[in-house]
């Protein structure tokens, strides 16, 4: 293992450690994310992100044509059965859900970490483009979520420089919060017990970082990860969980925003036959801890490089 590349490396050696939250939370002081006025030029489809609670959000993406898609494990920790879109609450009937499951050329368990959701009413938004391919690496993607937002100015989180985050208020959480980042890797496993995701991954950069640099932290989990091709902007990912990243273990924590923590999101070109003619009987699960494995990767370009 000494001879590998030492970003995978430090994947395979941080796998276990990896929190099943999500927030969106940005480097810049002044970005849209923070003030509460996101810019539709720079970021589509924030309205198409919804959440399921507004005590303990937990996000969802809505599709079109009735379809919402989240992660399981945010379903599963939803409290109501209905989601939250720009105020208002569409139901939906459990028994309709659909659990996304792993192809058999993945060699994954079945059954997934992914859900798809049909509701009752039929929100007035655009439907979404599924993307056919993955994001490769050193490509941007927007990152949108109702989770945690930034708290306060770059601080230290034990001895990490980073942000502290706080959860937003319910009557905040019309349009999600959003920020930009760039893919690290992709071809990584996202392991729990009950079901596996393929999933890429993104890292919070402060030197190299973006206008907008975000991470992903708690309540984000289910949320959008857009990429822009030349027919539009598409949807590539769903938020999954937060890890170490290039950070080593034990000056990681899920608390906050520290930089060189990941951000990793289900790659949807995996799935998107499914999604786009659902035909599976949904499964009951309980989430646990979960574990990434690299499969394949692919080195995010650096600026400059």
């Amino acid at each position: 293992m000494g001879n590998q590349n030492p970003i995978l490396l430090a994947l395979a050696v941080h796998s276990i450690t990896v929190a099943t939250l999500s927030a969106v939370v940005v480097r810049e002081s002044l970005s849209p994310i923070d003030t509460g006025m996101p810019d539709p030029i720079h970021a589509p489809y924030l309205d198409n992100v919804g959440y399921f609670s507004a005590e303990t959000p937990r996000s969802a993406v809505y599709l079109g044509k009735g379809l919402v898609l989240s992660s399981f494990h945010g379903y599963r920790g939803r409290g109501e059965d209905r989601v939250w879109f720009l105020g208002d609450a569409f139901d939906f009937d459990p028994k309709r859900t659909v659990r996304m499951r792993n192809p058999s050329w993945t060699g994954l368990d079945p059954k997934s970490d992914l859900v798809l959701i049909r509701l009752e009413g039929m929100p007035n938004l655009p439907e979404l483009k599924i993307a056919a391919r993955p994001p490769f690496g050193g490509e941007r993607v927007i990152l949108a979520g109702h989770g945690k937002m930034r708290e306060g100015g770059r601080t230290l989180l034990d001895t990490v420089p980073g942000y502290r985050t706080r959860t937003p208020e319910p009557s905040s959480q019309g349009t999600a919060n959003w920020g930009e980042n760039l893919v690290e890797a992709g071809g990584l496993t996202y392991r729990t017990p009950d079901g596996d995701v393929l999933v890429f991954a993104t890292i919070f950069n402060d030197g190299e970082a973006l206008a907008l640099e975000a991470q992903a932290g708690g309540g984000d989990s289910g949320g959008a990860v857009f990429v822009e091709r030349g027919s539009g902007w598409e949807l590539a990912g769903i938020i999954e969980a937060v890890g170490p990243g290039a950070l080593p273990p034990e000056k990681w924590t899920p608390e906050g925003a520290p930089f060189g923590a990941a951000t990793y999101a289900t790659d949807l070109t995996v799935y998107r036959e499914q999604i786009l003619a659902p035909t599976a009987v949904p499964e009951p699960s309980v989430m646990a801890l979960l574990a990434l494995a690299p499969l394949w990767l692919v080195r995010r370009r650096r600026r400059g490089a």
